[in-house]
């Protein structure tokens, strides 16, 4: 009996951090219940899905320089916020992957993109074969 008492202690602590560490990522996910709101007025939301086995380093490219945006792990999703500054005037944006330990790099199509956009990128397991998505952000500009 007291074996199954120390037993039960030496869970709690486990417990108690697998539930702070699930609050502290979920604000990486978009609500699917609610539509998106834009975090910054005049902006556009990029959602970048990884179903790659590798993490993937994300650029947006203007013109012919990549900015980075950040990293999106093997099955992870990450939501960027796009300033209006990086859509540039066109209406129209690539994006980049750069797979970590890899020397090649996939760059997606031109992207029809605006202010008050949601994008969503689907890199593949196949890169060849990602996609994306563009809807109007409820509320849009």
């Amino acid at each position: 009996m007291r074996h199954d008492r120390v037993f039960r202690l030496a869970r709690a602590p486990a417990a108690t951090f697998s539930t702070i560490l699930l609050c502290a990522c979920t604000h990486l996910l978009p609500g699917t219940g609610e539509p998106l709101r834009d975090p910054a007025p005049g902006g556009a939301l990029l959602t970048v899905e990884n179903r790659h086995v590798q993490d993937m380093r994300v650029y947006l490219i203007r013109g012919s320089t990549p900015i980075p945006l950040g990293s999106v792990g093997t099955l992870e999703r990450r939501t960027f916020t796009l300033s209006t500054a990086l859509l540039g005037h066109d209406g129209t944006m690539r994006l980049m992957a750069d797979p970590l330990g890899s020397r090649g790099t996939y760059v997606s199509g031109v992207i029809p993109a605006t202010p008050g956009d949601h994008v969503r990128w689907i890199l593949a397991p196949s890169l060849a074969l990602s996609s994306f998505s563009v809807r109007r952000l409820a509320g849009g500009l």
